[in-house]
């Protein structure tokens, strides 16, 4: 891919970016684009393995009824029915 297509406004901040950093504007889009790209897969694999985790306790039987955790949820936060 060689091109994307950005908003006027979009493109203005992304100049001004790139001159404030003394960077290539290209540049700058490709170094932010792989950072939110590596957080976006990092946090898709935690998700992950927090759903793993969950299914993982459900099935060893470590949970409890639904309306026990939001009761103890509401008693933590202090939030009334």
């Amino acid at each position: 891919m060689d091109a994307l297509s950005l908003s006027p406004e979009t493109a203005a901040r992304l100049e001004r970016a790139a001159r404030e950093r003394g960077q290539d504007p290209a540049e700058l889009a490709g170094t932010a684009i792989e950072e939110w790209l590596m957080r976006e897969s990092a946090d898709f694999e935690d998700a992950c393995r927090g759903i793993e985790q969950g299914r993982a306790d459900f099935l060893a039987g470590r949970s409890k009824p639904a309306g026990e955790a939001l009761e103890q949820l509401r008693r933590k936060y202090d939030v009334s029915r």
